[in-house]
């Protein structure tokens, strides 16, 4: 049998131990790290599907039967407006969401070109510049414009 060696270095020696338990362990390891991680709505989200997979799973066929047209009767009325108003403003949210990450760090880069640029490349210092008062002589360095 061939031994694998998981990331707590914990020992599995075949698939046969490779249990319920042990993949309920991991999804428990998996939500516990959403939360660590802030992710906070993601967790609640997999928590509540796997509440409705056990609902449904446990359920008779006779009753799944009645509460699926139940709920398809009641997305069809205001309910499925209030359902699909939810999923395209999460669906926005989460785009927008995107969209300012990728602005953030095209800023964060942005910044930290000048910052090289000013404390390695081309360096080029002011002789004369004044201070508010006019009294101190103090030169500063400033990157070489580079014509964009």
């Amino acid at each position: 049998m061939a031994t694998k060696s998981t990331k707590k270095n914990v020992k599995v020696d075949s698939d046969s131990e490779y249990t319920g338990w042990r993949v309920a362990a991991m999804v428990v390891d998996g939500i516990f790290g959403l939360f660590n991680s802030n992710k906070v709505y993601p967790a609640f989200g997999v928590i509540i599907l796997i509440l409705v997979g056990l609902v449904l799973w446990r359920l008779p066929e006779t009753e799944l039967a009645n509460l699926l047209r139940e709920f398809l009767s009641l997305l069809g009325k205001s309910w499925g407006v209030v359902f699909a108003t939810l999923i395209l403003t999460n669906a926005t949210w989460f785009l927008l969401f995107r969209k300012m990450r990728a602005l953030y760090q095209q800023e964060i880069d942005r910044l930290a070109a000048i910052r090289k640029e000013l404390m390695h490349d081309g360096l080029k210092t002011i002789a004369g510049h004044r201070s508010s008062n006019e009294a101190e002589n103090a030169t500063y360095i400033l990157p070489a414009k580079t014509e964009s």
